[in-house]
C-alpha cells in the first residue's frame, strides 16, 4: 500500500468528526475555477465519489467524505481521489499553480 493510500495527501487537511479531507484551491480567474470544476466533475463520475464543493470566482473549497461512512473514516479510495483533484488543479491552464 502506498503512502497516498494511508497518509493525508499533501495540502489537504484531515478531519475526524465528521471524517473528511478538506482543501481550498485558489485560482487566478473564474475561467480557471470553472475548468477545475468541470474536470473535477469528470473525475467524480469516474471514481464514484462526489465531494462537497463550494466556490467563488477564484477559489473552490472541497471536502471529500468517506464513500462508506460505516467504515470508520477516510479510506484509500478517498485519499487517491484527493490526490487526483490536486493533480487536476496543478495541471490547470497555463501551468499556473494553486494553493
Amino acid at each position: 500500500m502506498s503512502e497516498t493510500d494511508t497518509g493525508t495527501p499533501a495540502a489537504w487537511t484531515e478531519q475526524t468528526r465528521p471524517p473528511g479531507l478538506f482543501r481550498r484551491f485558489d485560482f487566478h480567474s473564474y475561467a480557471e475555477t470553472r475548468t477545475f470544476l468541470d474536470r473535477a466533475a469528470g473525475l467524480s463520475e469516474t471514481a464514484g465519489l462526489h465531494p462537497d464543493i463550494s466556490f467563488g470566482r477564484t477559489y473552490a473549497n472541497v471536502t471529500v467524505r468517506p464513500l462508506d461512512e460505516s467504515a470508520g473514516g477516510i479510506g484509500a479510495a478517498e485519499r487517491r481521489f484527493a490526490v487526483g483533484l490536486s493533480a487536476l488543479a496543478d495541471s490547470d491552464a497555463d501551468g499556473e499553480g494553486t494553493s
